[in-house]
């Protein structure tokens, strides 16, 4: 149920930004922009995976916090949201491609056609792909933590 609930509220949060966009687009979003908002979802859904997860891991409100504030400012700075990807020494990428943001800042920077990135659909579809694997690892991890969980007590 909490699961269930907390997809919902995401998927609500999520609507009403996608709303506030098409208002300040004018209306409806055309063309790349679909594969925008696409990606937008997928990476919302890997942000609830690293919420519940965090939240059903541990049910101390304090680590809660800690473990909301490093998680995204880590990925932030290893994955190129802060620093153009571009920018990034090799050592920092390689490492940073086993990150879910890093995915999702590629395939925006190729829709946005900033820094050296190019679209390339199949490409945008890989990382939106590997994007939705990261969700599903989440969520196999939470219903495993869930289960051990309920059988320890």
């Amino acid at each position: 149920q909490i699961i269930l609930g907390s997809l919902l509220l995401v998927a609500a949060v999520w609507v009403l930004f996608m709303l506030v966009g098409i208002v300040i687009n004018g209306g409806m979003f055309t063309g790349k922009a679909w594969l925008a908002v696409l990606n937008s979802f997928v990476f919302t859904l890997v942000s609830a995976g690293i919420a519940i997860l965090t939240s059903t891991l541990t049910s101390e409100p304090r680590y809660v916090a800690l473990v909301a504030n490093i998680v995204p400012l880590s990925m932030s700075f290893l994955c190129g949201i802060f620093v153009e990807q571009s920018l990034l020494g090799e050592n920092i990428l390689a490492f940073s491609r086993f990150l879910p943001a890093y995915w999702y800042i590629k395939a925006t920077d190729m829709l946005a056609f900033t820094s050296e990135a190019t679209f390339d659909y199949s490409e945008f579809m890989s990382c939106l792909g590997i994007e939705a694997l990261f969700a599903v690892a989440l969520f196999a991890l939470i219903l495993l933590a869930n289960k051990y969980k309920h059988s320890k007590g």
